[in-house]
């Protein structure tokens, strides 16, 4: 039990880290993840914070993720629930603290965005090393590909690709311009599995030292 809550700690501690970077790559206004676009869309047009659309979207995958399942549903997956409140408070706090720091100049925005998605991607490399929990927008595909049995990779692909697709489509009809889906977007979906696999055999070993288990 305590290796178990060990790990979840550590997890808590990977989504604190993506919510940073997630925080820093949207505010340059160069595009922000393909999930939380729509969230951020929504956040422009609404009287609601990024956050408290992380956690409107984040429970519908996870009633989505029940309806899947049913019986096969684990008790456990519903801590992604108090952890969506954890990452989301991040995110607000995050964007509140960052708002004013971000400079105008696109070249230092782009670097800014690569700043945040290394950080993101070092965020995801914890939330890895546990092999058992996962924030609700990778848990929806994880769901969808044991119920139907297509394999996971496409299903988060096809994910992406649609909630990418509905912010453009928000945003356009909104706002009257594209917000939420630009290079930033590109640059997060092509490098982080990169940088996530060159930093992951380090935090596996940081998460096994954590947990009391033997290091490799």
């Amino acid at each position: 039990m305590q290796r178990e809550f060990r790990s979840l700690l550590f997890f808590t501690v990977g989504i604190s880290i993506v919510s940073f970077g997630l925080a820093l790559a949207t505010l340059t206004g160069l595009g922000t993840s393909a999930i939380g676009a729509p969230m951020w869309v929504l956040s422009l047009v609404m009287p609601l914070s990024f956050g408290t659309w992380n956690v409107i979207f984040s429970t519908v995958f996870i009633l989505v993720q029940w309806a899947f399942l049913r019986r096969n549903f684990p008790l456990w997956y519903w801590v992604q629930l108090p952890l969506v409140f954890i990452q989301s408070a991040i995110i607000d706090t995050c964007v509140w603290l960052l708002e004013l720091a971000i400079p105008a100049a696109y070249g230092w925005r782009l670097l800014y965005v690569a700043i945040g998605v290394v950080i993101m991607a070092i965020g995801v490399s914890f939330e890895v090393a546990t092999a058992k929990y996962f924030v609700p927008a990778e848990g929806l595909p994880v769901a969808v590909s044991t119920a139907t049995g297509v394999p996971f990779s496409y299903i988060k692909v096809g994910f992406d690709v649609a909630m990418a697709l509905a912010a453009i489509a928000m945003s356009w009809w909104l706002l009257g311009y594209v917000e939420g889906v630009r290079e930033g977007t590109i640059a997060q979906a092509v490098f982080t599995g990169f940088i996530v696999g060159a930093v992951q055999p380090y935090v596996d070993r940081m998460h096994a030292w954590a947990v009391n288990e033997p290091i490799e």
